[in-house]
């Protein structure tokens, strides 16, 4: 017997006319939502479909490059379809052994971290979803994905944008001007997904319900009173019950080498300290913020830019 013809190698993805390169590895996944027959006598007879989906998952490689392909949503598209089903937007994985695999339908479902600091890369986990194509029967040899052989060819791949920086955080002035982190600062975009259902047909859509940030770091210079100060605990500027935690308007702004983050109407939620032989006192401390509107439109809740 001879042995088994092995299928191995990376891939780069392609979807909404930009390309992603992964740090490791990319897993598909099909997952399907199941409903049980049940009989008094037999128990659980069968599991039958409600709903399927592929999901595709990467760590993105650390470049800070075209920041809307990271970032695709602004919060004014909250409550609005995400799939064009007259032209749905497919997504590629194309190996370097040269299989093209084509998904015919997919949306941008969970948003990578942007992790910064001088000795770790910029880019976290993301995740694409694809489900059939609407335009299309599902017992149609396409209803799902096409395979065909190419060689592979994308020369969008920029090594000048894998950026490794010192940064510093400044939430006003003194003594939160320039803060520096223990670890890194950790930028947590967070979005609402909600499934939208046909009973023939299981998925159709998807519809984004939330888009919020957060921004976690461990300060390394500032003292446990600076700390407590920073929280607006206590005093005339304490946060009280019914109050935004963000405390007026202040931006937090992280800036390293061409890049800067910036965090409107930012404060602090929460914060820890720690007393042994091995951490440093100040624990990690999180920025939230509050969405505001100008003109009727509402603003970023966080913007990137690079110099």
């Amino acid at each position: 017997m001879s042995a088994p013809q092995i299928i191995a190698g990376p891939a780069v993805i392609q979807f909404g006319g930009n390309s992603y390169y992964s740090e490791g590895d990319i897993t598909l996944n099909l997952n399907r939502e199941t409903f049980n027959v049940v009989t008094a006598m037999g128990g659980k007879i069968d599991e039958r479909l409600v709903a399927q989906m592929v999901e595709v998952k990467f760590k993105c490689a650390g470049a800070l490059d075209t920041v809307a392909k990271y970032l695709p949503y602004v919060v004014a598209s909250i409550g609005k379809l995400l799939i064009n089903q007259a032209s749905p937007t497919p997504l590629t994985i194309w190996g370097l052994d040269g299989v093209k695999n084509i998904w015919s339908n997919a949306f941008i479902s969970a948003l990578p971290k942007f992790t910064l600091a001088a000795n770790k890369s910029a880019l976290g986990d993301m995740t694409i979803t694809a489900l059939g194509d609407p335009t299309k029967t599902l017992v149609d040899a396409a209803a799902w994905n096409t395979i065909s052989s190419a060689a592979l060819t994308d020369a969008t791949f920029d090594d000048t944008k894998l950026v490794t920086s010192a940064y510093t955080a400044a939430w006003g002035g003194s003594p939160f001007a320039s803060m520096v982190a223990e670890d890194d600062f950790s930028f947590e975009p967070v979005i609402g997904i909600a499934m939208k259902k046909v009973a023939n047909y299981g998925n159709v859509n998807a519809m984004l319900t939330d888009l919020t940030v957060g921004c976690r770091f461990k300060p390394a210079n500032l003292t446990e009173a600076q700390m407590w100060t920073l929280l607006n605990l206590q005093g005339s500027g304490a946060i009280q019950p019914g109050m935004s935690v963000s405390g007026g308007s202040t931006s937090l702004v992280i800036t390293g080498g061409t890049a800067t983050f910036t965090m409107p109407n930012a404060g602090p939620k929460s914060a820890a300290t720690a007393y042994g032989l091995a951490p440093l006192r100040q624990g990690e401390v999180l920025f939230v913020n509050r969405k505001t509107w100008t003109a009727g439109v509402v603003n970023a809740p966080l913007t990137i830019a690079f110099s």
